[in-house]
């Protein structure tokens, strides 16, 4: 899923990269709507227990602040071959992101658009460490 070629890419995982809302269900399944994420119970007596009496067969909830939203948009938007629009309210994740830039790392593929590039895609964990 993370090397599709280009007009074979899977819609599915799509929607997660783009950080766009899904639901989770059934057994070990993770949902995500708005800033809500959620995992599904992952034993299955558990799940149908928590059905059965009528409520969410939740394992666990997390509540996103805007600062986990906004390094998940990083992480997860410059997996992409088209990039993604870089957040401009923040003034470190700038200067950074022209550091980067200016050492081949980073390259602006339309206005505002930026993304890795094709021979730093191995490096992409190291590229987003300083944003941790």
């Amino acid at each position: 899923s993370n090397y599709a070629r280009a007009g074979c890419e899977s819609i599915h995982n799509l929607i997660y990269w783009r950080q766009q809302n899904y639901l989770g269900i059934g057994v070990g399944a993770v949902g995500c709507v708005g800033d809500m994420r959620w995992e599904n119970e992952k034993n299955l007596s558990s799940y149908h227990e928590a059905l059965a009496q009528g409520q969410f067969p939740r394992q666990s909830e997390e509540d996103l602040d805007p600062e986990t939203r906004q390094f998940e948009h990083l992480m997860l938007g410059l997996r992409l071959r088209e990039g993604i629009v870089w957040p401009e309210d923040n003034r470190e994740w700038l200067t950074r992101r022209d550091h980067l830039a200016t050492q081949g790392q980073l390259e602006q593929v339309h206005p505002g658009r930026w993304r890795i590039p094709d021979a730093y895609v191995p490096l992409t964990n190291q590229i987003l460490l300083p944003f941790l």
